[in-house]
């Protein structure tokens, strides 16, 4: 029997990359201007940032449900690890691709003044570096793409040596409870994160997503552990709320996409709750949408508003303008992260599909398409 696939999974996933293409898209367009009307959109769509928080959650999420626990090798996180590049890095590379075709257009036909990032800069995201490395992003979204890839790593490694040293159960909740206590230490502000670009500090949100699994769906864990986990991160808010953090709005949407999570699970909701068809295709084209919005959208907004528009004489009152820039962007991207799904995205998630894993035995039954989120 086929398993039902979880739709409510693919939902927030267009739920949280719509959020964000719309934090980004509006803040050259619409949010610049003193308008009372758009200043209600705006300070709707400036926290739509908050989508990271949601994928982050959702990777969790995601992961916990496609490893067993007992299965899990060197050999095999070795093999996730192929899998995830060849679903993850045509798309990713595709992006890299055509902004620096724009950028290289912009600076030797449109005469901008653009910079193309170093040759260094270029292979350090190729690998998911930058950051570690000190590059900076290329694009406002990579960083997260490099947070994704150390979850996982990370994620796969400790299953891999918890089977290798044959070591009692405990040893999972150690190493489980004490990172995540040291990441909500780091996102408290309390200690300054040691090490710029590593993932400690957002790995609470990743395990929330874990848990929510594992306590429903997985049934690994008895439900009072999530309450715990509940409690901790009302905490980590009430905290990060009192001292003035920014991170507290992340905390809170970290902290309402895993209660969503664990009731819709445990209410068997996750193939019904926001089974609304505008927002599954949304969750199809996710990845696709979280990569181009920019590039595709903040370019053409770019390249409308400072050269085609002055070139052509165009003249329109700054809210029109505003307007028609911020909805010409939002469909563009749509439709770039439509093409790119159909033609690049799909065609490897089914090569990826085909990859064996270490054991025949290691990967249940897949019920979710591949995460990005990211």
């Amino acid at each position: 029997m086929k398993p039902e696939r979880l739709l409510t999974i693919d939902a927030l996933r267009g739920i949280a990359a719509l959020a964000v293409a719309l934090f980004h898209l509006h803040l050259p367009t619409f949010a610049v201007l003193d308008n009372p009307g758009l200043n209600i959109l705006s300070g709707i769509f400036r926290y739509g940032y908050l989508g990271v928080a949601i994928f982050f959650v959702i990777s969790g999420f995601v992961i916990a449900s496609t490893i067993k626990t007992q299965d899990v090798t060197f050999p095999f996180v070795g093999k996730y690890m192929v899998k995830r590049a060849v679903r993850l890095d045509p798309p990713y590379w595709l992006s890299m691709a055509v902004d620096l075709t724009i950028i290289w257009i912009s600076i030797h036909a449109l005469h901008m003044q653009m910079e193309l990032p170093s040759v260094r800069k270029v292979v350090a995201h190729l690998f998911y570096l930058q950051d570690l490395l000190g590059f900076g992003g290329m694009s406002a979204i990579y960083w997260t793409l490099c947070m994704e890839v150390q979850f996982y790593i990370f994620f796969g490694l400790v299953f891999a040596v918890y089977n290798r040293l044959r070591a009692p159960r405990y040893f999972l909740a150690c190493i489980f409870v004490g990172t995540t206590i040291l990441s909500m230490v780091l996102a408290s502000g309390a200690v300054s994160n040691p090490l710029p670009g590593i993932f400690l500090p957002l790995w609470y949100s990743f395990v929330a997503g874990a848990v929510c699994y594992w306590c429903t769906l997985g049934e690994r864990l008895p439900r009072k552990c999530f309450f715990i986990l509940l409690a901790a991160l009302c905490v980590l808010f009430a905290v990060q709320a009192m001292t003035g953090r920014e991170a507290a709005t992340s905390t809170l949407i970290v902290t309402l996409t895993a209660v969503f999570l664990y009731i819709a699970g445990v209410r068997h909701k996750l193939s019904s709750w926001l089974r609304w068809r505008p927002l599954l295709y949304l969750g199809s084209i996710s990845y696709s949408l979280y990569l181009f919005h920019g590039i595709v959208g903040e370019r053409f907004i770019s390249l409308m508003r400072d050269w085609i528009l002055p070139w052509l004489g165009v003249e329109l009152p700054p809210v029109l303008r505003a307007i028609a820039l911020f909805l010409g962007a939002l469909v563009g991207s749509v439709l770039a992260a439509h093409l790119v799904y159909r033609y690049v995205e799909r065609p490897a998630l089914m090569i990826a599909r085909k990859i064996r894993p270490a054991s025949s035995e290691s990967l249940p039954k897949q019920i979710f398409k591949d995460n990005h989120d990211g």
